[in-house]
């Protein structure tokens, strides 16, 4: 028996890529393979599903799930219509590994409360995704962007947050709804505390790429 799987409030992001919001238990429920890298999920059908406005449906037994990420933000690919990027995306999830000096400073986020600790985890996942580089570590909690150097990230255990610097003054990335104050010029620096921080600590660092 078909069962089917209806989706609304989704978005077409190009063709055959859609994305919408699924809780990662939500996300689970349609399959599970263990793969849980990062805040965004990935889901691939194999099936062409029916696309309306802001609606898909699609048959369960088409569904492979590719990653369970930590926040609601899920993309869909129809692996049918679209087979190289779904090919593309398997690589990444299937072959994707850390460098060294990403992974010690993911060690070192196991010294703070779990909510800080996600938002480093997906804080490094959103830089990733605009930057290849990799962090090297300066001291044993303070770790430097290379080969530019325009952030560095700070673990705080006592403070119970992440205390990043990144190179520009605080006009610069203004207006902000986190609070950004001079460092050592030409840096700035601000703190993290949540995952409800990342997405403006992003865009904050994306700014910061540019010189």
């Amino acid at each position: 028996m078909e069962i089917q799987i209806r989706l609304e409030n989704v978005k077409s992001l190009a063709t055959g890529i859609w994305e919408t919001s699924l809780t990662p238990s939500d996300v689970r429920r349609l399959g599970d393979n263990g793969k849980n890298f990062g805040a965004v999920s990935v889901v691939a059908l194999s099936d062409r599903p029916l696309a309306k406005a802001n609606e898909i449906s699609f048959d369960a037994k088409t569904v492979s799930v590719l990653n369970v990420g930590t926040t609601d933000r899920t993309i869909i690919i129809d692996g049918y219509k679209a087979p190289s990027i779904l090919d593309t995306l398997k690589q990444k999830y299937e072959q994707r590994r850390t460098s060294v000096g990403d992974q010690q400073f993911l060690d070192s986020l196991e010294k703070l409360p779990d909510s800080v600790r996600d938002a480093g985890r997906n804080l490094l996942v959103e830089v990733r995704v605009h930057f290849p580089g990799e962090l090297k570590r300066i001291t044993a909690m303070r770790f430097q962007e290379t080969p530019d150097n325009f952030w560095f990230a700070t673990v705080q255990p006592r403070a119970e947050s992440l205390l990043i610097t990144v190179r520009g003054l605080p006009e610069r990335f203004k207006p902000s709804t986190i609070p950004i104050l001079m460092d050592r010029r030409p840096y700035s620096r601000f703190k993290i505390q949540s995952v409800k921080d990342v997405p403006e600590a992003a865009r904050i660092i994306r700014v910061a790429i540019k010189k």
